[in-house]
C-alpha cells in the first residue's frame, strides 16, 4: 500500500526531531572531523584518482574524461538505487524504462541496450547473459556498500570489447572498513518501497571478512502500469589476506536475485523475468624485486535467466518458460612497473563463454575467447605526457579485433589539463544478436514472430576523437568541459525479412539481426563542482549530443534528448540537520519506432515526440546519539512533473524515509 501524505508529514516531524544530538554520519559511517586541521589539506588528502588506465592516477593526468562519485557523495544524495546517481553525471544518459529496469549510456549511445557501456564491480565485468546490456536494478552490489564509483566517458580501450563509450567503475569498501563500521539500514516509502540493508565483519591482525546484503521492493515507479514491480535481493561477501612477507590475497563473491519486467530490444518486448546474477573473484597481488607488480584474478561468472510471462498491455504467462544459463570462467593476468620514464601495463586474459538454452538459442554454446593488451605512459615533459596502447580480442562468432588508442595530456599550468584522444573501439556481438532463434506465436500480437540472429555478423567498430579541457580554478572549484566525435560503424540492429505461416495460421513477421548502418555522433559535456567550505556542496553539468544515421534506421536518429543540464546544492555541516536539493532538465526528444501491420504484413515507423521535462529531487535529515543514528527523507519529482523518460512509461513523484543505525 503506497505510504500516505499524513504518514510522509509524520516521518519528516520525526526526522526533524531527532536532529537533537552531535551528528557525525550517514549511511553507517561517522564523517571525519572537518574541524579538525585545514580544510584544504583534507581535499588534498582526498584528491581523486582514477585507475581508467588499469593503474592509480590523478585524474588531471588521466587520458580519458573521468568524474568520481564519493562514498561521502553518494550518501548525501539520498538515492535508494545506483542509477539515480550517475544523472548528475555530464554526458550520462540514464533511462527509467520499467519499474525494474534502469539502464545507462554514455555520450548520445544507446538507447535500448546499454551494451556498449562496460560495468565494472571491483575490476570484475558484469552484463546481462543474453543481449549484453548492463541493467542497474539487476547488479550483484550492494548500494551501501559503495565506495566510490568512477565514470570514464572515452572509450575503455583496455578494457576491452563493450567498451565502446566508457566504463562505469563501482568500487566497493574493503572488508576491513566494512568490519570496521558495522549497520542496518531500513527504507519505507510511495510505491511500497521497502528496503533493508546490513553489513559488518570481523578483523584480526592482517585478515578481515566482511559480508553484507540488501534487499530491495517496490510496485511502479510509474502510474500506468500498476503490474510493474521490482524485487531483487543482493549480497556480497569480501575477505583479505595481507601476508607479511608475501602477497596480498583477496575474495570477492555476490549475488543478485531479480524479478521484475523487462524490455528486450525491438518492438518493445517487454517481459516479466526472474534473473539471477552471481560471482566470485579470487586475486592474488604482489611486487617482484625492481618494483614490477603483478596480480593474478581468478573468477567464475553466473547468470541465469527466465522468461515468466509477455507483459505488455495484457498479461500472458508463456509455457513452458524459456530459460537461459551462462557461465563464464575467466583468468586475468596483469603486470605493471616502470621503466625509465615510460609507466606501463600489460596483460592477457582468458575465458570461456558456457551458454545453454533449450528455447532461446540456435545451439548450446561452450567456447573460449581471449586477450592480450598493453599500455605506456610516456613522461616527454615533466607536464606533458603521451599515452599510447592497443588490445587484441577474440570473440566465439565474429572476427578478431584490435583496438589502438593514443592520447596526449598537456598540463600549461599545475592545475589546468588539456587533453587530445584517439579511441578505436568494438563491440562484440552478444548473444540474442548472434544466436538467438526464438519463435513466440501467442501472446500480444506486437510482440509475436520469429527472431533470429546472425553467425557472421561483423563487430560495431567506433572511432572517438575527443578533446578535453579540466581546471582546478580554485583548491574547492573544478571545472571540466570534453567535446567529442564518435564515428561508428557496421552498427547492429534488427531487420525485417520476411513473413511466416504460423501453426494457428496467422501471417507473423520474420527478423533477423544484421549489420544495417553507420552513425556520427557529435557531442559535449561540461561540469562544475564547488565545496566553499567542508559543509556545502554545489555542482552544476551540461551535455548534448547529435546522431546522425546513413542506412537503415528502424529506432530512428533523435532517440535521445538534445540538451540536458543538472544542477543541485548540498548543506552537511558535521553536526546537525542536512539537506540537499538537486535539479535536472531534459530536452524534447523524437522517437521512430517499428511496429508490424497485421493488415499490409509490413513494418511500418511511428513517430513520437517526448517533451522535456524538469525534475526536483530534494533529500534532507539529521543524526543523534552522536552519529550512531541517522534518519533522512528523500523526495523525488517533488514538483510531479510527470514525464516520460522512455516512449511508453510515465514517470510520477515518489517519497521514501530512510533509517540507519550504525552500531
Amino acid at each position: 500500500m503506497p505510504v500516505s501524505r499524513h504518514a510522509v508529514c509524520r516521518l519528516l516531524i520525526l526526522t526533524l526531531l531527532l536532529g537533537v544530538a552531535p551528528v557525525a554520519a550517514v549511511g553507517g559511517e561517522r564523517p571525519p572531523n572537518l574541524d579538525s586541521g585545514d580544510f584544504f589539506a583534507l581535499l588534498a588528502a582526498e584528491e581523486e584518482e582514477t585507475t581508467a588506465s588499469r593503474y592509480p592516477q590523478a585524474i588531471e593526468r588521466a587520458p580519458s574524461a573521468v568524474t568520481v562519485i564519493t562514498r561521502d557523495e553518494i550518501q548525501a544524495s539520498g538515492v535508494v538505487n545506483l542509477a539515480d546517481l550517475l544523472r548528475e553525471v555530464a554526458g550520462v544518459n540514464v533511462w527509467t524504462i520499467n519499474g525494474g529496469q534502469t539502464q545507462v549510456g554514455i555520450h548520445g549511445t544507446d538507447v535500448m541496450q546499454s551494451s556498449k557501456v562496460l560495468i565494472l564491480i571491483d575490476g570484475h565485468p558484469v552484463r546481462d547473459p543474453l543481449f549484453g546490456a548492463n541493467v542497474f536494478n539487476q547488479l550483484p552490489v550492494v548500494l551501501e556498500e559503495v565506495e566510490r564509483v568512477e565514470v570514464v566517458r572515452t572509450p575503455g580501450t583496455t578494457y576491452g570489447a563493450n567498451a565502446v563509450t566508457g566504463v562505469i567503475h563501482i568500487i566497493t569498501r574493503r572488508p576491513r572498513e566494512s568490519a570496521d563500521a558495522p549497520y542496518l539500514t531500513v527504507t519505507r516509502g510511495e510505491n511500497d518501497t521497502t528496503v533493508f540493508a546490513g553489513g559488518g565483519g570481523i578483523a584480526h591482525g592482517r585478515k578481515a571478512l566482511s559480508v553484507a546484503g540488501r534487499t530491495f521492493d517496490t510496485t511502479a515507479w510509474n502510474e500506468n502500469l500498476d503490474e510493474e514491480s521490482d524485487q531483487h535481493h543482493a549480497w556480497q561477501l569480501r575477505g583479505e589476506v595481507d601476508l607479511k612477507a608475501g602477497p596480498r590475497v583477496s575474495v570477492a563473491a555476490g549475488e543478485n536475485d531479480f524479478t521484475g519486467f523487462m524490455r528486450f530490444p525491438f518492438r518493445l518486448c517487454k517481459h516479466l523475468i526472474r534473473s539471477d546474477a552471481r560471482y566470485v573473484d579470487v586475486a592474488i597481488a604482489d611486487t617482484l624485486r625492481g618494483g614490477t607488480g603483478w596480480r593474478l584474478t581468478l573468477s567464475l561468472s553466473d547468470r541465469e535467466l527466465t522468461l515468466l510471462d509477455n507483459g505488455a498491455f495484457e498479461r500472458v504467462e508463456i509455457l513452458p518458460h524459456p530459460e537461459l544459463t551462462r557461465t563464464e570462467p575467466a583468468a586475468n593476468l596483469e603486470l605493471n612497473g616502470r621503466l625509465g620514464r615510460v609507466r606501463w601495463v600489460g596483460g592477457a586474459e582468458v575465458s570461456e563463454v558456457i551458454a545453454r538454452s533449450g528455447a532461446m538459442l540456435d545451439g548450446d554454446l561452450a567456447e573460449p575467447m581471449g586477450a592480450l593488451y598493453g599500455q605506456g605512459e610516456w613522461a616527454l615533459r615533466k607536464n606533458l605526457s603521451w599515452f599510447a596502447g592497443v588490445r587484441a580480442d577474440t570473440h566465439y562468432d565474429a572476427n578478431p579485433t584490435l583496438s589502438p588508442f593514443t592520447a596526449l595530456v598537456w598540463l600549461p599550468h599545475p592545475r589546468h589539463t588539456l587533453r587530445l584522444s584517439v579511441n578505436l573501439a568494438h563491440r562484440f556481438p552478444n548473444l540474442y544478436e548472434g544466436r538467438l532463434d526464438y519463435v513466440q506465436e501467442g501472446g500480444n500480437p506486437l510482440k509475436a514472430g520469429w527472431y533470429e540472429g546472425d553467425r557472421g555478423l561483423d563487430p560495431e567498430e567506433v572511432t572517438t576523437y575527443e578533446a578535453g579541457y579540466r581546471a582546478q580554478v580554485a583548491p574547492t572549484l573544478t571545472v571540466g568541459l570534453t567535446a567529442y566525435i564518435a564515428e561508428s560503424r557496421n552498427n547492429i540492429q534488427v531487420r525485417f525479412m520476411d513473413n511466416f505461416t504460423a501453426t494457428d495460421g496467422r501471417t507473423l513477421p520474420h527478423y533477423r539481426y544484421a549489420n544495417v548502418n553507420d552513425q556520427r555522433t557529435l557531442g559535449w559535456d561540461a561540469e562544475a563542482r564547488w565545496r566553499p567550505t567542508p559543509a556545502w556542496r554545489l555542482f552544476a553539468t551540461a551535455s548534448q549530443a547529435r546522431v546522425q544515421v546513413h542506412g537503415e534506421d528502424l529506432i530512428g536518429e533523435h532517440v535521445l534528448p538534445d540538451l540536458t543540464a543538472s544542477a543541485g546544492v548540498g548543506y552537511r555541516p558535521v553536526a546537525g540537520p542536512f539537506g540537499r536539493v538537486a535539479l535536472h532538465w531534459v530536452g524534447p526528444s523524437d522517437w521512430r519506432l517499428p511496429f508490424y501491420n497485421d493488415t499490409t504484413h509490413q513494418i511500418e515507423a511511428v513517430d513520437r515526440h517526448l517533451a522535456s521535462y524538469t525534475t526536483v529531487d530534494v533529500n534532507i535529515g539529521t543524526t543523534a546519539w552522536d552519529g550512531r543514528l541517522v534518519a533522512d527523507l528523500t523526495l523525488t519529482n517533488l514538483l510531479r512533473d510527470h514525464h516520460r523518460e522512455w516512449v511508453i512509461n510515465e514517470i510520477d513523484s515518489r517519497a521514501v524515509g530512510r533509517l540507519t543505525v550504525r552500531f
